[in-house]
């Protein structure tokens, strides 16, 4: 812990650097918490904490780093006790929450009750020039009138004392992190098995699917009874073509009859992956993520697809067509899944999605030269076993 000097206040800061340039810093008041800093560079992540006479967190500012010297405030969030004595978080306390976007749409969650009753949910319109900020500079804290009212803007937190300061110093916490992929590679071996938390132990059914027709080399994924016009293609193309499906599919151990389809993997090229990231659609930034979030496909009948940007009218129409959809439901539900021809030169993979309706990312895998070598649509069945 170093001293550090801000006019009239007197704070205490202690910082990590770990050589990547990430930065953690924790500000504590006479011995109470008044504003608590989290920040982490290398995650591209400011968090500033407020307090209350208690010591209980108030208010959380979340920002992003999306510019080389700009912050982005991306999401808040308040809590309102009802008296001294009531814990922090309680679940009955009222709650707000607001995430921005960088041209100033808003999302509002107004919970007056906390867990324990209704909420509220508005899209204001935020000016975007109040959602960006100057990155601020370690060791010239000059932000607090941000956030503190009645401090002047010239306000700074400094950190005094040597400059050599530990190079490790423990952190109590960890930057937001997006969700990452599990068990990729092993789900598409036959016969591997997984234990699933409270369901059992599963194991690998790998089936070759039929393949996919991709004239543009545009992928894109949806529920096959939701798909439009212009349905979006991810932003990772590959060469026009024809390409092998093969589908994961778990059969729980205690019921045979009991499975689930875990990934649906279209394969471009005949090599290992050695990174995987989220396959992104036009104007989405995973810099915006949360903790634990993803981007991913909406499923509302139980079914995910894969197709070709060029099916999409097609396919559209095919959704539209209740014996055309009603043929393709049966299809999936008799065999899991099923390859559609939905018109000359265009086909789809559906399947049944994981645990039914939600939103389902695809992952992109790409081998050492950056090029993609398959794309896997992840049904998150996995996401929390063991093996």
């Amino acid at each position: 812990m170093r001293k550090a000097a801000a006019g009239h206040l007197s704070e205490q800061v202690a910082a990590e650097r770990d050589g990547r340039g990430e930065q953690y810093a924790v500000l504590v008041s006479a011995g109470r918490p008044w504003m608590m800093l989290e920040v982490a560079w290398g995650h591209g992540h400011w968090a500033v904490w407020l307090f209350d006479e208690q010591g209980r967190r108030t208010v959380k500012y979340d920002h992003r780093v999306l510019a080389d010297d700009q912050i982005f405030l991306r999401h808040t969030c308040e809590w309102r006790y009802d008296s001294a004595e009531q814990a922090e978080f309680d679940a009955r306390a009222w709650t707000r929450s607001r995430t921005f976007d960088p041209d100033g749409r808003c999302r509002e969650i107004l919970e007056p009750k906390g867990d324990r009753g209704g909420s509220r949910h508005t899209w204001p319109k935020a000016d975007p020039g109040r959602l960006w900020f100057p990155m601020p500079v370690f060791g010239e804290w000059a932000f607090a009138h941000r956030y503190l009212s009645g401090l002047s803007p010239d306000a700074a937190v400094r950190v005094t004392g040597a400059p050599d300061a530990p190079e490790r110093v423990t952190s109590p916490w960890r930057p937001p992190a997006p969700m990452r992929p599990r068990w990729l590679d092993r789900m598409f071996r036959q016969g591997e098995r997984f234990a699933l938390p409270r369901m059992g132990e599963v194991v690998m059914d790998v089936q070759p699917g039929p393949s996919l027709v991709m004239p543009t080399g545009r992928l894109v994924a949806a529920d096959p009874g939701c798909v439009e016009d212009d349905t979006e293609a991810f932003t990772a193309a590959v060469p026009p073509g024809t390409y092998e499906v093969s589908l994961a599919v778990a059969a729980f151990v205690d019921d045979p009859e009991h499975r689930r389809v875990a990934g649906v993997k279209v394969v471009i090229a005949d090599r290992q992956p050695v990174t995987w990231e989220l396959a992104l659609e036009p104007g989405q930034d995973p810099r915006l993520l949360g903790d634990g979030e993803f981007y991913g496909f909406g499923v509302d009948t139980g079914m995910g697809c894969l197709f070709d940007a060029s099916a999409a009218r097609a396919l559209a129409a095919a959704g539209e067509d209740d014996d055309e959809f009603d043929r393709i439901c049966d299809l999936v539900h008799e065999h899991v899944w099923a390859g559609i021809d939905v018109g000359p030169g265009a086909n789809c993979v559906a399947f049944l999605s994981g645990w039914g309706d939600g939103a389902y990312p695809v992952w992109a895998g790409r081998d050492a030269d950056g090029d993609v070598v398959c794309f896997v649509a992840d049904m998150i069945i996995l996401n929390d076993a063991a093996v």
